[in-house]
Parts: structure tokens; C-alpha cells; sequence
């Protein structure tokens, strides 16, 4: 079976809360489609399927037996973790970011009172 993730394949529509599969997108879900069935397009060889990360992935029904036959795609084909993505690295990345914009408004306070004492 074919899992395909287009959670992040969607656009909005314009002047609405609405969002749609585009043609670019639904061309993208249709050539890969075409590479795992091995399908020929426009007279042309096809092209070999292979597994995307975090686009689609095929899997056997014993492999989908082992998680309980679960059909969510983005069980399957999950974006592998990434330092944009993971949010704990980010919120450690933030706090010492923060850490070091007080240590300088510190600083800056420090330097500031003592150009008004001198003053």
C-alpha cells in the first residue's frame, strides 16, 4: 500500500478559509502514484518509486498488521526531525537566546547608569 502525506501539499483560497490541492500538487501525488504502479506516462519509461521522507512511503499489509492497521498516511510517511522542526531543541535554542539577551540588557543597564552618574 502507498502512503502519501500531502498535509503540506494544500494552498489557501484566495478570500477564504477554504484551502485546496493545486494543480502543481495534485501532478506531484499523480507522478508518484504513476512510479509505484510502475506506469508508463506520455510514452515515456517510467520512473523507479522510491520512499520520500515525509512525502510517501510504501508498506506491506504485514507491516501494516503490526501497527494495528492504522491507515493515516502520516503515520507512514513522517518528515524525519529536523533542528527547524524539533521543538524542544528550538525552545533550548530560544531560552539560552534569551538568557543571552539579558545578560547584555544587564550590561547595557549597568553602562547606562553609569554615564548618568557621571553626568
Amino acid at each position: 500500500m502507498l502512503f502519501i502525506n500531502a498535509r503540506r501539499a494544500f494552498e489557501p483560497v484566495p478570500d477564504s478559509r477554504a484551502r485546496r490541492l493545486g494543480d502543481k500538487n495534485t501532478a506531484s501525488i499523480l507522478t508518484t502514484l504513476a512510479a509505484w504502479r510502475g506506469i508508463y506516462e506520455m510514452g515515456a519509461a517510467a520512473t523507479p518509486y522510491n520512499d520520500a521522507a515525509g512525502w510517501s512511503r510504501s508498506r506491506s499489509t504485514e507491516e501494516i498488521a503490526d501497527r494495528q492497521y492504522s491507515l493515516m498516511p502520516t503515520s507512514y510517511a513522517v518528515e524525519p526531525p529536523s533542528p527547524e522542526r524539533d521543538t524542544r531543541t528550538r525552545i533550548e535554542e530560544l531560552k539560552l537566546e534569551l538568557a543571552d539577551q539579558f545578560d547584555q540588557m544587564r550590561d547595557l543597564e549597568l553602562r547606562l547608569l553609569d554615564i548618568l552618574e557621571e553626568s
